[in-house]
């Protein structure tokens, strides 16, 4: 199995943690799909357009993701509400 992150957009806090532990990661371009990229999906915004489809594509197929729950309302029907 090939360890890679991720990064949906660019992140310097992301990239110096995944950096600093030795993590290999990438940004993922907008036009292709992610599943076979990446071994966990790091969702830094907000998703819109095909970067949300690919994110869906990515849960459906049972990829692991990481990131706020205000960037995932309404993926894969989840929801978020304040505490």
């Amino acid at each position: 199995m090939k360890l890679m992150a991720g990064l949906v957009a660019p992140s310097p806090a992301w990239e110096a943690l995944l950096s600093q532990e030795g993590l290999p990661w990438l940004h993922l371009p907008s036009g292709e799909e992610w599943f076979d990229m990446c071994s966990v999906l790091i969702v830094t915004r907000r998703l819109e357009g095909r970067d949300r489809d690919h994110a869906s594509h990515f849960l459906q197929r049972g990829g692991p993701v990481l990131g706020s729950a205000n960037h995932f309302d309404g993926l894969a029907k989840m929801s978020s509400r304040p505490l």
